[in-house]
């Protein structure tokens, strides 16, 4: 029984405060990046929570990764592309979400459509319950190649609070459920 969600997000604007220091990772970005964070935390007082930033410098780094702060966004999918090529973020990616059970992608359009591309999401579609938040055009795209649940994003944050009340139901319901199943295999 897989006991364990993976969070994966992309690199933000970077606080302008930490300029020149190193920093964890998850304390380098400003603006929405903080809402990540937040209930990446409420998640982590569920299930086991890692929190993975996509960095356009670095690749793919854990939440508490020491990094300096850096101005250098992927903006387009061919950006993405020669990221990956550089980096090798999606084959990390594979190994980093083996052990999941939930994956939540909080990426942009550019990004979920080069995994899309990839075929990435559908090959980890098997063994894993996957939660997309994403905007309403890309959403429509998706929904006819991959089964996944679908959060609708609203403005500029990456989650909303609808969403997070939303994933965070799923999960407990999830742990619940997990919990029955164990008490019904192992009686007293």
């Amino acid at each position: 029984m897989k006991q364990r969600i993976v969070i994966i997000t992309e690199d933000s604007t970077p606080d302008k405060s930490r300029k020149g220091d190193a920093f964890p990772a998850q304390l380098i970005f400003s603006g929405t990046f903080r809402e990540v964070r937040i209930f990446s935390e409420k998640l982590d007082a569920i299930l086991p929570t890692e929190l993975l930033i996509i960095s356009s410098k670095y690749g793919l780094i854990d939440k508490n990764f020491i990094i300096n702060s850096y101005s250098n966004n992927s903006h387009t999918t061919k950006e993405v592309h020669e990221l990956n090529e550089k980096l090798s973020f999606v084959k990390i990616m594979s190994d980093k979400v083996k052990d999941s059970y939930f994956i939540i992608l909080l990426l942009p359009a550019h990004y979920l459509r080069y995994l899309t591309r990839e075929g990435w999401l559908s090959e980890i579609m098997d063994n894993h319950k996957l939660i997309i938040v994403t905007g309403k055009s890309l959403k429509v795209n998706l929904l006819n190649n991959i089964n996944a649940m679908f959060l609708e994003k609203k403005g500029v944050a990456r989650i909303g609070l609808r969403n997070q009340e939303l994933i965070i139901n799923k999960i407990k319901l999830y742990k619940i459920e997990q919990s029955l199943l164990f008490r019904q295999q192992n009686p007293f």
